[in-house]
């Protein structure tokens, strides 16, 4: 059974007033994010078509859960060969319940890190849900990835949301998109789909190759979507 309590903080985040601000197109990678495929998701999630759970691990795997988004059985069947047994296509797989939570002994509304990866992850089950098993997708890892940092950093401007002053660490692909966030965030307007040239997009892009191992040859990997 899906994990109700996550299921139903992603889509009050799905349905956020801020991310009725994330409308763009990357002309490196020709990827498009707009609230409206945001909305498809969401949908997706109250028919379960896709689901949420919390990771179910062996007692043995050492395995630090991340929570990510399993768009294919090969990803599933990765995951599962470290030793988590709960990994199903179609799934937002989370560490625990809590995620997204305020940490306890805070004053904070949320956990504003882990809400921006909830924002990152929903953005890559846009393109699955835009793709299906007769037309499937194979997107570029490395705009698989700038797309959903720079959805999840023009969410966050949008919310008036205070990050935590530790959480950034200056240089990686977060702080790149964050910057770029900020730069593009009056253009990105609602019902309006912002085209964000190549030329402001080299910093996060070699942040991106930088964190997700993805230079020295491997700019041509793709991740495989094929529906919900």
């Amino acid at each position: 059974m899906p994990n109700e309590i996550l299921t139903s903080r992603l889509q009050n985040l799905l349905r956020s007033p801020a991310l009725r601000k994330v409308n763009f197109e990357l002309q490196d990678g020709g990827l498009v994010v707009t609230h409206v495929r945001f909305t498809l998701v969401d949908s997706a999630l109250s028919a379960r078509k896709i689901t949420c759970d919390v990771a179910k691990v062996t007692a043995d795997s050492g395995k630090q859960i991340v929570a990510q988004y399993i768009a294919n059985q090969g990803l599933a069947d990765q995951i599962k060969g470290d030793g988590v047994q709960s990994a199903v296509p179609n799934m937002f797989l989370f560490p625990n319940d809590r995620y997204g939570e305020a940490p306890a002994g805070t004053l904070q509304l949320a956990n504003t890190n882990e809400l921006w990866i909830m924002v990152h992850e929903a953005t890559h089950a846009i393109f699955d849900v835009m793709a299906s098993s007769k037309k499937p997708a194979n997107i570029l890892a490395i705009s698989n990835e700038m797309a959903a940092c720079l959805a999840a950093s023009l969410w966050y401007v949008h919310t008036g949301m205070s990050w935590q002053a530790d959480a950034i660490i200056r240089g990686d692909a977060q702080a790149e998109s964050m910057d770029l966030a900020w730069k593009i965030r009056d253009r990105a307007q609602t019902n309006r789909t912002t085209l964000v040239p190549r030329s402001e997009t080299q910093a996060l892009r070699m942040a991106v190759m930088d964190n997700w191992n993805l230079g020295g040859g491997r700019e041509t990997i793709t991740d495989r979507m094929d529906g919900v």
